[in-house]
C-alpha cells in the first residue's frame, strides 16, 4: 500500500496496487480524514476486482479541510491529479463531502463504460446495483427469500434494499438490527461487526452493505456461533458493474451479469470448507498471483 500525499493541498491518495493498469476509489473530504480508514477501503475495492479476475487495484483518497477552504482544496487536489486521471491509471469518484461536479476534470480518460452514468427505477446504476448486489448476496445465502425476515441499518440505501428484499419475497423487514431475523444487512462503519456485536447478533446470516464492516475478532465469533458471515468485498461488487460491465451493453444487462455474478460466487465461496470470507480471499489472491510478484498484506478485515 503506497500513500501519496499532494504537493498543492493537504491531502493524499492510497495505491493498493503500484503499477496496477488502474487504480479505482474515492474521494473524501473533512476536516480531518485518516490514512487508516482509506488503506482499508482500498484493500477492499482490490479484493473485489481481484473476485471478479478483473487487473484493476483499489485506491482511496482524502482531502482534509475545514468546511470554508474545502472548494479551494478540493480544486487543487482535482488539478494536481488531472494527468494521471487523463490517462486512465486513476479512477476517482466523489465520496463523503466531495460534490460529485467537482470532480467532473477528472472523468477525461476514464475508463469506465458509459453505462456508469445510465438509471434504474429512477435510481443512478452503481446505487441500484449497490442494493440488488447486497440483497441478491442475502438471497443466495439464505437459499431463498421467500418468508424470511430482515434487519437492515437505516441509512441512504435502506429503503430501497427493504423494498428489494420484499418485491423477491421477504416476509418483513425491521430496522432493528438487535432483532431476531434470518439475516442481518448492515455495514455503516469500518469494524461495525466487531466481537460485542457479533456475539449479540441474532441472525443466521450477516451481508455487509459496507466497506469493512467486519472485524477480525468479529469474524472470529460469529464463525463459533455458526452465524455465516459474507465478505464485503464480494457483497459490494455490483456496483463495479456499472463501470466494468463484462459484455453488458445495456443498464438492463449490466443489472443481468450483476445479479448471476454475484448469486454464482456467494455460492460458491459459501461451500467452502474455511467459511464464505476465507474462501473468497483464497479465490481473490489466487487471481492477484497471475498478475502480481507479491501479494497485499492484510486481508479486508478490520
Amino acid at each position: 500500500m503506497k500513500i501519496e500525499k499532494l504537493n498543492e493541498t493537504n491531502a493524499f491518495v492510497a495505491i493498493d496496487l503500484e503499477g496496477a493498469p488502474c487504480s479505482t476509489g474515492v474521494v473524501r473530504a473533512a476536516g480531518k480524514v485518516l490514512q487508516g480508514g482509506a488503506k482499508a477501503m482500498a484493500r477492499t475495492t482490490t479484493y473485489t476486482f481481484a473476485l471478479r479476475e478483473l487487473q484493476v487495484g483499489g485506491a482511496s483518497a482524502g482531502i482534509s479541510a475545514d468546511d470554508d477552504a474545502r472548494e479551494a482544496a478540493i480544486a487543487a487536489f482535482v488539478e494536481e491529479l488531472a494527468p494521471r486521471a487523463a490517462s486512465g491509471e486513476l479512477v476517482l469518484d466523489a465520496g463523503k463531502g466531495v460534490d460529485p461536479a467537482a470532480l467532473q476534470p477528472l472523468r477525461e480518460g476514464d475508463p469506465r463504460a458509459a453505462l456508469r452514468d445510465e438509471a434504474v427505477d429512477g435510481h443512478p446504476l452503481p446505487a441500484h446495483l449497490h442494493a440488488l448486489g447486497v440483497v441478491v448476496a442475502a438471497e443466495a445465502a439464505l437459499g431463498s427469500l421467500d418468508g424470511v425476515t430482515a434487519a437492515v441499518e437505516p441509512g441512504p440505501d435502506a429503503e430501497r434494499i427493504g423494498a428489494l428484499l420484499e418485491a423477491r419475497g421477504a416476509a418483513s423487514v425491521t430496522p432493528d438490527l438487535t432483532a431476531e431475523a434470518d439475516v442481518l444487512l448492515c455495514g455503516s462503519r469500518q469494524g461495525m461487526v466487531d466481537g460485542a456485536m457479533a456475539a449479540a447478533i441474532r441472525s443466521k446470516v450477516v451481508v455487509p452493505t459496507g466497506p469493512h464492516a467486519l472485524s477480525a475478532k468479529g469474524l472470529a465469533v460469529l464463525n463459533g456461533r455458526d452465524v455465516v458471515a459474507l465478505p464485503d468485498f464480494l457483497t459490494l461488487a455490483g456496483p463495479t458493474f456499472a463501470g466494468w460491465p463484462a459484455d453488458a451493453d445495456t443498464p438492463d444487462a449490466a443489472v443481468a451479469a450483476a445479479e448471476a455474478w454475484v448469486a454464482a460466487t456467494v455460492r460458491e465461496v459459501m461451500s467452502h470448507d474455511e467459511g464464505p470470507v476465507l474462501g473468497a480471499c483464497y479465490a481473490a489472491e489466487a487471481f492477484l498471483s497471475t498478475w502480481r510478484d507479491e501479494l497485499p498484506f492484510g486481508r479486508p478485515l478490520a
